[in-house]
């Protein structure tokens, strides 16, 4: 399922370009002749331009036909949107001829693989491009070269992402399901990226790679992954960090976020130990502006390891929703109230 966030970004594409529906005649200017391009449909907007849609096709073959029986009067495009179709059986070759596009949006169509290279006529013009498919094993774009894409999102069943080369690029969403081991975001090559979502990858265990090059980013999302270890550092523009539903055990180093940083580390159910030397420098610089940690969902280990959170005052102020902590055994889970801080701390040494 893709997150709202990455809905967003082509919902407010669309209303930028104001689309409205085709009249009902023959031929609207800047589009081929309906019946020529039937079952897909052709219209434009009042800044003339010109969007392709196919939607709810029975099979490649009615898509392959619909293109190459098709003159098209102009050969830049603003928008091709293929969804809910049942397009399973065949890769997605390069069957758009010598037609560019702006935007692509190629949403649950059962494709069983793509050639990478079938959107290179758009090396210059594209500008957004999603792919969501469950149903394809590899990566569905060669990113290279790519001057002005600015939005990218990909959820599919590949195991490998390829380099990322696209200079200008602000967001970008990536779900490869069957990748495992370490992703590197060196891979990443962008001066303009800002928002970056790496998620729903249970193999992926660990995020190599220098984030501290990518000066302008705000917001990360590595959520839902197998994320066990790591230090994160940044360039301290980091306002979200999401490492909800991972597997983390100790809680990681994090630095060089922003001082309001709102941090997740909710539903990490395996985590027990949140460690002074790793997790009182990132309480501290947090408590210099407003930034905070959620950890609904996690329980700690109750033992005098720490007991230095709950003496530092930093719970409800800097650590949110941290109200469960654990017995050593395991086996026994108790409400994080008073009656527990106060036990603890005539328990634990006083430094």
């Amino acid at each position: 399922m893709m997150k709202a966030s990455a809905i967003l970004v082509l919902v407010a594409t669309a209303a930028a370009v104001g689309v409205c529906n085709a009249s009902p005649v023959s031929r609207v200017f800047g589009c081929p002749d309906v019946t020529d391009f039937a079952p897909c449909v052709c219209y434009t907007d009042s800044l003339l331009g010109i969007f392709l849609e196919c939607i709810n096709l029975n099979s490649m073959a009615e898509l392959k036909d619909a293109f190459s029986r098709t003159m098209f009067p102009f050969k830049r495009i603003t928008r091709l949107e293929i969804t809910d179709s049942n397009l399973a059986g065949e890769s997605l070759g390069p069957i758009f001829k010598d037609l560019t596009f702006r935007e692509v949006l190629l949403i649950d169509n059962h494709i069983d693989s793509v050639d990478a290279n079938v959107f290179m006529e758009s090396v210059d013009d594209l500008s957004t491009f999603q792919y969501t498919d469950n149903a394809t094993t590899n990566f569905p774009l060669s990113t290279t070269n790519f001057a002005n894409l600015r939005d990218l999102i990909i959820e599919a069943d590949c195991d490998t992402i390829p380099t990322i080369d696209a200079p200008k690029l602000l967001n970008l969403v990536l779900t490869c399901s069957k990748i495992s081991g370490s992703y590197s975001v060196d891979g990443i090559v962008s001066t303009e990226l800002q928002s970056l979502q790496l998620d729903r990858m249970p193999g992926l265990t660990s995020i190599a790679g220098d984030l501290t090059k990518k000066v302008l980013l705000r917001s990360l999302v590595f959520e839902r992954n197998g994320l066990n270890a790591g230090h994160f550092s940044f360039s301290e523009n980091i306002v979200t960090l999401d490492l909800s539903f991972n597997k983390f055990e100790d809680m990681p180093e994090i630095e060089g976020v922003s001082e309001d940083a709102k941090i997740s580390m909710r539903s990490n159910d395996k985590l027990r130990n949140l460690l002074e030397g790793q997790t009182k420098p990132l309480i501290d610089h947090l408590a210099k502006g407003v930034g905070t940690v959620d950890f609904t969902g996690v329980a700690v280990f109750c033992n005098c390891d720490f007991v230095w959170l709950t003496r530092s005052g930093a719970l409800g102020a800097q650590i949110m929703n941290l109200n469960h902590c654990m017995s050593d055994d395991g086996n026994t889970q108790y409400e994080l109230d008073q009656g527990i801080i106060d036990f603890l701390d005539m328990l634990c040494p006083k430094p």
